[in-house]
């Protein structure tokens, strides 16, 4: 099975998202907006940290894809917070999967996200980091 299908598998599961009335599976809204609303600022967007702009990255209402993708990390230079369809390569993911080779510690702080709700930020990349 290949990545973007292991990814997708568990979003199916994850009940973040108007029920299919043909299907009964679970659509989950992997935009660029239902992301940001969902989990990037409730789960990294509070004052304490990119609320505030902690490690040179704002997340908060305001925040746009132009702010993400393409963007070069300030925590860990040469490396991009999101490259639009390489969800493995991208310096956000890496983070909150604490891979080797990152700058400081597993994002959000308080330890790693449920792996849906990386597998739904990873499906929104793989799918070209759109709006």
């Amino acid at each position: 099975m290949n990545r973007a299908c292991a990814a997708v598998l568990p979003l199916f599961l994850f009940a973040c998202g108007d029920k299919d009335s043909d299907s009964g599976a679970v659509a989950v809204d992997a935009s660029f907006e239902g992301i940001k609303a969902d989990v990037l600022v409730p789960s990294c967007g509070f004052s304490s940290c990119h609320g505030a702009g902690a490690g040179g990255l704002t997340l908060d209402s305001d925040t746009t894809v132009e702010d993400l993708v393409g963007v070069d990390s300030v925590g860990k230079p040469g490396d991009t917070l999101v490259i639009a369809g390489d969800s493995a390569g991208s310096y956000l993911i890496q983070k909150m999967r604490d891979e080797s080779g990152i700058e400081g510690t597993v994002m959000p702080q308080g330890g790693m996200l449920d792996e849906d709700i990386i597998a739904r930020v990873e499906l929104w990349i793989d799918d070209g980091a759109n709006p």
